[in-house]
């Protein structure tokens, strides 16, 4: 919740908010013989995008979807999940100043170890309202927890026309 990235373009010589995040939750529920709560994600926020002629376009969003999750025991823990997803988007970059579709996301969580977590999914949204289009999306993340107060993450994003590599050192307090 409540973070802010900054990053400098060289090219454009140009320092700006690159994503600031209002929430980011993902709540995975293992379905079992005795649970059966589904599983949720809420993302609100806003990003840089590339999209038709504009290469940095801020773009407010809010993601939202349920699904399930099914935990494995192949390796360690792994725990498989797909959502239905619907996402509302505003920026200058879409024609009408809009666009607002769903789709869906399957993903894996692992437990390498018992400090070592990682995560891919892969998504897919359309969109009919607004701005007319389609985004395929990836993530691979992963997360080593140093210490109970920190850790550290290394995560490769990709977005239709846009990719971008993040390492964070986590605090938490």
């Amino acid at each position: 919740m409540a973070s802010i990235t900054v990053r400098h373009y060289n090219r454009a010589d140009q320092t700006r908010v690159e994503r600031a995040t209002l929430l980011n939750l993902l709540s995975l529920s293992p379905i079992d013989s005795v649970f059966h709560a589904p599983s949720w994600k809420l993302n609100a926020g806003m990003n840089t995008i590339r999209h038709n002629d504009c290469q940095l376009c801020s773009n407010g969003f809010f993601n939202g979807g349920i699904g399930g999750a099914k935990e494995l025991r192949l390796l360690n823990r792994e725990v498989l999940f797909a959502f239905a997803e619907t996402e509302a988007s505003v920026s200058k970059a879409y024609d009408e100043m809009h666009r607002i579709g769903g789709g869906g996301t399957v993903g894996i969580l692992a437990d390498m170890t018992e400090r070592w977590k990682i995560m891919a999914t892969g998504s897919y949204l359309k969109f009919p309202l607004g701005d007319k289009s389609d985004d395929f999306r990836w993530y691979v993340g992963s997360r080593f927890t140093l210490t109970q107060n920190l850790a550290v993450r290394l995560e490769y994003n990709h977005r239709d026309r846009d990719d971008d590599v993040l390492f964070n050192v986590q605090a938490f307090f």
